[in-house]
């Protein structure tokens, strides 16, 4: 069907139907569109209404998924098939800024801004045939719940099972680990695949409460610093993939978990102003800065360049630790002062899987997964107040290093100490921990603030583990995937030489022990 004929229909449609409720879906919304030389194809989103949110006993239900509205989609529009694929982006961007690499595998590592302008881009090739009043964009978040939904009440658009998701959704469970190609599993009523998981998607609203009551083609409020997500991710648990689960990030936010879809849509197409740095304390490059209620302070680390690893000379220099590497940390960011306790996994988390118990503790038996996701809820709590491009993450293993050695070149940030004899005073160790943690900030920091960073427990790193690059690189997130995650730091049982600030340790991101546990950063590298 050519865009002049189904623009005649819809005009013909709305003029019949008008004062009435239309049905236009066995007219101008049964044929999807192609767009010519992308393969992108968009099924046909038919009017109506349903209930947008989810009733207060819905199982894993979130503040900020009501109050119910009652919405109205007046026109019909079009939404991509499929996520917007790497190829498609190819095509019409000229670049690929995705992670996991794959020309149809969704295109991710790409912001708000840069939906829309892949979106703009598409408007001026089809400029010519579009239908009047219409145009390429994002759907609005009424709009991505209305589709994602096709007609159901459910949890998911296919029930209420979360046993069920996997043959719907590449989600946490399936051990994926990564994206997978689109429209593998199985579609909704409406043809839509892939709306559940795989990567978030980028709607066109800001964030903001919801009306309440009954309104109709909601564009979410005038103003906010987030832009809304919906959908979940290959890396989310189940209740994240939910038809009614919403997100909200900073417009120029980027990760390996966010894509987005094309929709055909007569909705405008905001405008967004150039995000600003926003300072999270009173400058952003000299002071900590502190979660209220949860008594977390992070101290500031500086941008700058240091030598990754240790040389082949170095006491105690295990394999995995060279070669060596010049690396540039290009941006400053915000590290734990201490590592993350147990009243403070308690706060956010509501439960405390640690096997010695105690406040002051640090948090252990918690996997890479476990830590990853109590900085994704500190994101929900901190979303109004984070700077522009930044989130609480871990560090990543480079950051971590540079973090550690606060500027110094031996074995430990203290000094080589080749008797051991300092470490105590810096350290639980196997030599003085006694087999057991110990309450945070009972030895001494590092030049840069941080406790512990030797020794208690082990920390999780944001990378794979993976051989290092050697010349010169900068900000490294280690390789795209992988077995392990990287620990850094030493732990309570080990000896004084794995506690050095070059040695390395890993483990799979599923296990825990009561010698794992992580400090948060707050950092502009993506989450993947």
């Amino acid at each position: 069907m050519k865009f002049q004929t189904m623009f005649a229909l819809i005009a013909t449609m709305m003029f019949i139907g008008c004062g009435k409720e239309v049905s236009v879906a066995t007219t101008i919304t049964e044929e999807p569109i192609t767009i010519p030389g992308l393969n992108l194809e968009l099924m046909p989103i038919p009017v109506g209404t349903f209930v947008m949110g989810s009733p207060n006993d819905e199982e894993g239900r979130d503040d900020g998924i009501g109050p119910r509205s009652t919405v109205t989609i007046t026109k019909p529009f079009w939404l991509g098939k499929t996520e917007v694929t790497q190829s498609q982006w190819k095509a019409v961007m000229g670049n690929n800024p995705s992670r996991f690499k794959g020309d149809d595998l969704p295109v991710e590592q790409v912001s708000w801004n840069d939906a829309v302008a892949f979106c703009e881009k598409l408007n001026e090739v089809a400029r010519d045939t579009l239908p009047d009043g219409y145009h390429y964009t994002l759907p609005t978040e009424a709009q991505w719940e209305y589709a994602c939904r096709a007609g159901t009440t459910t949890r998911f658009y296919y029930g209420d099972d979360d046993n069920q998701l996997g043959n719907y959704a590449w989600y946490h469970d399936n051990k994926s680990l990564k994206t997978q190609p689109v429209g593998e599993k199985l579609p909704n009523g409406w043809g839509l695949y892939d709306i559940h998981g795989n990567v978030w998607e980028w709607c066109l609203d800001r964030y903001g409460d919801y009306t309440g009551g009954s309104v109709s083609d909601p564009q979410g409020p005038q103003s906010g610093p987030d832009r809304v997500n919906r959908g979940g991710s290959w890396r989310d648990i189940a209740r994240y993939c939910r038809s009614v689960f919403r997100y909200g990030y900073r417009p120029d936010r980027t990760s390996s978990r966010l894509g987005f879809r094309v929709a055909l849509s007569s909705v405008p197409t905001p405008t967004e102003e150039p995000s600003k740095e926003v300072s999270v304390a009173p400058t952003t490059t000299e002071e900590p800065d502190t979660v209220p209620r949860l008594n977390l302070e992070m101290m500031h680390i500086p941008a700058g360049t240091f030598v990754m690893g240790r040389a082949n000379d170095e006491e105690g220099r295990g394999d995995v630790e060279g070669p060596q590497t010049t690396v540039t940390i290009t941006k400053p960011f915000w590290l734990g002062k201490t590592e993350v306790t147990q009243s403070q996994w308690k706060a956010v988390m509501g439960n405390n899987p640690s096997s010695f118990k105690g406040d002051d503790l640090p948090v252990e038996q918690v996997s890479w997964n476990d830590a990853v996701a109590f900085c994704e809820k500190l994101n929900e709590l901190k979303r109004d107040t984070l700077p522009a491009g930044y989130h609480y993450t871990l560090p990543t293993e480079a950051q971590w290093e540079y973090a550690c050695r606060a500027g110094t070149t031996t074995r430990f940030c203290f000094g080589d100490d080749p008797g051991y004899i300092e470490l105590e005073k810096y350290a639980w160790y196997r030599n003085n921990s006694s087999s057991k943690t110990h309450p945070f900030g009972g030895k001494l920091p590092n030049g840069w603030g941080l406790y512990d960073m030797y020794g208690n427990v082990l920390e999780w790193c944001l990378d794979w583990k993976g051989d290092y690059h050697g010349g010169s690189v900068s900000d490294p997130q280690g390789p795209q995937s992988g077995t392990y995650r990287v620990l850094r730091g030493g732990c309570r049982l080990d000896l004084a030489k794995r506690c050095r600030s070059a040695w390395r340790n890993w483990f799979r991101p599923g296990a825990s022990g009561s010698y794992l546990g992580f400090r948060v950063a707050l950092s502009s590298v993506s989450s993947e």
